[in-house]
């Protein structure tokens, strides 16, 4: 009688430990803790974007003329503001998965002491964030060749990659987040004869 009892007893705090876990995950991927972090990089600041107005989540537009392969990139941080610890599992430039994109742009992480250069960037590798902590991510890669581009872009277009998608894990589940960039990198289709 008394084992059966200690049983349900146990069965009962299993049981609230379970929902416990379950409530603290759903919490954690409605609120979704991951933010900017302190950093924001773009590979040619120098090229302002025509007409760029900037807003509450992007401050800056750099535009880069069609030029193929060209390095071209941007950089983030993003910084964890949740009590946990959280797993950055993967990180992907929305819509750069198009073979007809202007670039195709990877995740890198930049050697520890390393100056700061695309060609020297390392792949991109799962990152453990404590509560508070802060990693910085780059979208790296090379602008496209004529023949992957031609007859997809035409002068006077172009694209702007403004947001990454970052894939982070906390405790049992993943949940993918859309960050919008603070630095916009802009690349231009091909001028006008470029790629005939």
């Amino acid at each position: 009688m008394a084992a059966q009892f200690i049983q349900r007893i146990a069965l009962g705090i299993l049981a609230a430990l379970l929902v416990a876990v379950v409530a603290a995950q759903i919490v954690l991927l409605r609120t979704h803790p991951v933010a900017h972090g302190s950093i924001s990089w773009s590979s040619d600041p120098s090229g302002k974007c025509p007409q760029f107005q900037p807003a509450e989540t992007t401050a800056r537009c750099s535009e880069v003329a069609f030029a193929p392969g060209e390095a071209v990139g941007v950089g983030f941080s993003v910084r964890n503001t949740s009590p946990l610890s959280m797993t950055v599992m993967s990180v992907a430039s929305v819509g750069s998965e198009s073979p007809t994109m202007l670039a195709e742009l990877h995740p890198a992480l930049l050697p520890v002491g390393a100056p700061l250069a695309i060609d020297r960037m390392r792949a991109f590798a799962p990152i453990d964030l404590a509560a508070g902590e802060e990693a910085t991510i780059y979208l790296v890669g090379h602008v496209r060749s004529c023949d992957a581009v031609r007859g997809h872009w035409g002068p006077g277009t172009g694209v702007r990659f403004d947001v990454a998608r970052v894939t982070v894990r906390w405790l049992l589940a993943s949940s993918v987040v859309e960050m919008p960039l603070r630095d916009v990198l802009q690349i231009d289709a091909p001028a006008q004869g470029q790629c005939p």
